[in-house]
């Protein structure tokens, strides 16, 4: 009896597997399908904040070199590049006169963190920032604060490059502005000065950008990554029209792992749920099953014990047939 129950509750239980299978099948092909889609999704809205925050920067690169044009051709600034040597009073005042128009148009633009003019002929500095001028016995102090040498200084200072920048050190960059006299002599250069995270601005909270040169030896960031860190971000790219430069978006792929997880939770929940489902669902429908099918068996038995006695009846008949002589032939062997 027991063994007839376990056969119906197994064969109930394989067709409800067999079914769960089927459902399950369907469900993980519908929520891949979904995560392919979220991931694809993910892409390609960094793609279109990449497009923005690039052209983002490449705009306060325009404008921070129109910001040096109106600079050098302001009054003053001309007149203070062609001293030599020390500066007299007056000049000194002139030269804060030239400081606070530059302080003024860097507030009004609201772009870089620092204008710089350096001058040629008197090998000194004024910056928008600073109350006084970085003379010829300073520029070493300045280069300093930078991270840079006074002879690596000196070199950007005299590049032919018209329009050029440098990457320096703290993830920092400098746009260079040469200025000529009427004879197209270098008189000075207006550099202006950036943070990585001021010239890219905000890329979103949890958004990384890098910036790498054509050289791929100084790059500039909105904040800074660990190689490690980097495995768990979705990594953009996008080549800028200016410079050559090579801009890079880092997506923190939380989202996408958050749907994964969520995926994993409902199959697994749904796993549970059906298995319960077919192991209670066969059991009751095994039990149900069985009963007719159970008395049938049990009559079938029965009704097998009363042919196999009558069987053996008619054996003994015919054997005592044979033996009195009633009949001549035995036919069991």
């Amino acid at each position: 009896m027991k063994t007839g129950k376990s056969l119906t509750f197994r064969s109930i239980l394989i067709s409800y597997l067999v079914l769960c299978l089927a459902m399950l099948t369907v469900t993980i092909i519908g929520y891949s399908s979904s995560i392919f889609y979220v991931q694809k999704e993910i892409r390609n809205s960094a793609a279109l904040r990449m497009r923005e925050v690039v052209g983002k920067i490449e705009n306060n690169i325009r404008l921070s070199y129109q910001l040096c044009d109106t600079l050098a051709v302001s009054g003053g600034l001309d007149d203070i590049a062609l001293i030599e040597g020390n500066f007299s009073p007056q000049q000194i005042l002139d030269s804060m006169k030239l400081k606070n128009t530059m302080s003024e148009l860097n507030v009004q633009n609201n772009l870089c963190q620092n204008l710089h003019i350096y001058f040629l002929k008197s090998d000194s500095i004024l910056s928008s920032n600073s109350q006084r001028r970085e003379g010829k016995e300073d520029i070493s102090f300045f280069c300093r604060q930078y991270g840079i040498t006074a002879q690596d200084f000196y070199c950007w200072m005299t590049e032919e490059n018209q329009k050029s920048y440098q990457v320096l050190s703290d993830n920092q960059i400098w746009f260079f502005r040469p200025v000529n006299d009427t004879q197209n002599n270098r008189i000075a250069v207006i550099f202006a000065e950036y943070s990585g995270s001021r010239l890219i601005g905000d890329p979103g909270a949890e958004n990384c950008i890098y910036i790498e040169t054509p050289e791929k030896e100084n790059v500039i960031y909105s904040r800074k990554l660990e190689e490690n860190q980097k495995n768990g971000y979705i990594k953009v790219e996008k080549q800028m029209s200016m410079f050559q430069w090579n801009c890079d978006m880092y997506v923190p792929n939380t989202l996408f792992y958050g749907e994964l997880r969520r995926f994993a939770m409902i199959l697994t929940a749904e796993l549970l749920m059906l298995i319960s489902v077919a192991v209670i669902g066969s059991w009751y429908f095994s039990k149900k099953t069985y009963v007719p099918v159970g008395n049938l068996i049990s009559d079938n038995k029965k009704l097998s014990k009363k042919v196999k006695r009558k069987e053996e009846t008619r054996e003994c008949r015919e054997l005592e047939k044979y033996l009195t002589g009633a009949v001549k032939n035995f036919p069991y062997a």
